[in-house]
């Protein structure tokens, strides 16, 4: 072997003197106080509200909608959900979180929303309680917006009963209600009567359970017999019994009922004995004796709407954007109404929908498919309004069976909150995935300001290692160009404002640390116009570079 060269042994000297240098982190123990700047171009300002959207001074002339208006709803979250979860109110309305919302639904040019109500408890001030929860948005936030309410009276107007409760139990007549009653039959509808009797016409649909041909978890669902007693009871109360009340009561002319969304793939298995697919479903709804009966008195049947949940998977294992079966299932639904002499009765899809999680589905496949699930419905003449499903995601957020539905992703946590999850409770979202704007789009409003940002960034949260003091420059970026500026940041580190109601002509933020000791850093950042805010929520690990030397170093020939 030829002796190494004594430059090249004095650079391999060098290298091995690094690599005996280990990177490790030390406890802090003292304070460090933060130095803080923004960028040039920042200005402090005012916070402003994000409750009404506001336009720019720039004129800009809006495009026609690509469909009718009336034609675009959305399934929302639950007022229910979100009482009492503001820090420090823990009985009354998130009212943040409601307003939040009601702006975003402006934004994207909602017509329509649909919830449902849930009550739990027992006593008449517990239920009425319960009730109250959707004050607020039935009575402030959707009028302030102009949405219409479709209000879905299901299983959960006694939480922690199921539909299989309406077939259980010893049946009898009652004296208000009439025959075929049991125990569950009779609270259901005393409680779907005075929410309709507390609302009035703030409420313009009610729509009778959901999904109740197919009931979670073997699929079999109820009796169309069962259902169709149970929906012509609450209609002929709502049109005939009640409408005789003293008071005005008008407005029960303009307000419609009805049928539950129905769900494609029947009851039960196909194949089985048991098996009813969603046609006879339909069918037997309209042989029932709570629907025939009523005709023969009244000289209609009692539905106002057919509820439908086309959802392709539903109808048969096949990639979602097979927009075919749709359209033949509904066709051939039409077919069974028109065989039962209700050939008129309009199509309400109260739910349709995409979940990111499942399978092999992308963002980008979410918002194709609701961009032609919007062209395929308004194609029909017989589609009165289409509801997305759904304004947000819900648990579980991750794994094999996550729920990734939303037009937006609004940041939570499972834990120990209504329906198992705490929200971010002011209810900002941290994305706007693209389904968002293509439901804006059909709307009508790409070219109507404010435009929200859609997704926000830090850039330089990586661990960082300290080098006596240290500078360290973070960078808050919105990924949509096409935000409207200006921008309003606010950072905060530690919980803690650091940099507050900046307003910037640019789609960025800056916020530089000037730091001596270890730390873990939890970085928060909201961004947002009169459109709407997006959020994000990163960590920066700051350790001290500490080196060891290991001696004696030898030199080898």
């Amino acid at each position: 072997m030829k002796p190494i060269p004594t430059v090249l042994a004095i650079g391999l000297a060098l290298v091995a003197l690094v690599a005996m240098v280990r990177w490790q982190p030390i406890t802090a123990t003292q304070a460090q106080s933060l130095a803080l700047t923004s960028t040039a171009s920042a200005t402090q300002t005012a916070t402003p509200s994000p409750i009404t959207p506001t336009p720019t001074t720039t004129a800009v002339t809006s495009p026609t909608p690509s469909v009718d208006p009336d034609l675009l709803g959305l399934v929302i979250r639950d007022p229910w959900y979100d009482f009492g979860t503001a820090p420090g109110q823990p009985s009354a309305p998130n009212y943040a979180a409601q307003d939040r919302m009601g702006q975003m639904l402006a934004v994207l040019g909602v017509q329509w929303v649909r919830f449902e109500f849930q009550i739990e408890g027992t006593t008449e001030a517990e239920v009425i309680a319960q009730i109250a929860r959707n004050d607020y948005f039935i009575r402030e936030v959707a009028p302030r917006h102009n949405l219409k309410i479709v209000a879905l009276l299901g299983t959960n107007l006694v939480r922690g009963r199921d539909l299989n409760d309406l077939v259980v139990g010893a049946t009898y007549t009652d004296p208000l209600y009439g025959g075929g009653v049991n125990d569950y039959m009779k609270l259901w509808l005393d409680r779907a009567r005075l929410i309709a009797d507390r609302y009035k016409g703030d409420v313009d649909v009610y729509e009778v359970l959901n999904e109740h041909n197919r009931a979670f978890p073997d699929g079999r669902g109820i009796s169309a017999d069962i259902a169709a007693r149970l929906h012509t009871k609450f209609y002929r109360f709502f049109r005939q019994v009640d409408r005789a009340a003293p008071g005005d009561q008008t407005w029960r002319d303009d307000v419609l009922i009805i049928g539950g969304g129905l769900h494609p793939a029947g009851s039960g298995q196909i194949g089985s004995s048991r098996y009813v697919s969603d046609r006879e479903y339909v069918r037997q709804l309209y042989a029932s004796d709570g629907f025939r009966s009523y005709r023969q008195t009244y000289g209609r049947f009692p539905i106002d709407g057919m509820g439908y949940h086309p959802y392709p998977e539903e109808i048969r294992i096949s990639p979602q954007s097979e927009l075919d079966l749709i359209t033949t299932r509904l066709d051939r639904v039409r077919e069974v109404l028109e065989e039962v002499g209700d050939p008129d009765l309009p199509f309400w899809v109260t739910e349709l929908g995409y979940n990111i999680a499942f399978g092999r589905q992308t963002e980008q496949g979410q918002a194709a498919f609701l961009r032609e699930s919007l062209e395929t419905m308004a194609a029909r003449d017989d589609v009165a309004t289409f509801f997305w499903f759904k304004y947000e995601d819900f648990p579980p957020a991750t794994g094999p069976n996550a729920q990734q539905w939303g037009v937006l992703r609004i940041p939570f946590t499972e834990a120990n909150c209504p329906g198992g999850a705490c929200y971010e409770p002011r209810g900002r979202p941290d994305l706007l995935r693209e389904s968002f704007w293509v439901f804006r789009e059909f709307a009508g409003r790409t070219s109507t300001p404010p435009e929200p940002p859609a997704r926000l960034v830090i850039e330089g949260t990586d661990t960082r290692y300290l080098t006596g003091t240290t500078t360290i420059t973070l960078t808050a970026r919105v990924s949509r160009a096409s935000a409207t500026l200006p921008l309003t940041y606010r950072w905060e580190v530690n919980g803690q404002p650091v940099l507050t109601d900046v307003t910037t002509s640019t789609l960025t933020s800056t916020l530089v640390l000037t730091r001596t000791a270890p730390a873990t850093l939890d970085i928060f950042v909201e961004v947002g116009n009169s459109g709407g805010v997006v959020i994000v929520e990163d960590r920066l690990v700051l350790q001290q570079l500490q080196s060891r030397v290991f001696l004696p170093l030898l030199r080898r020939p």
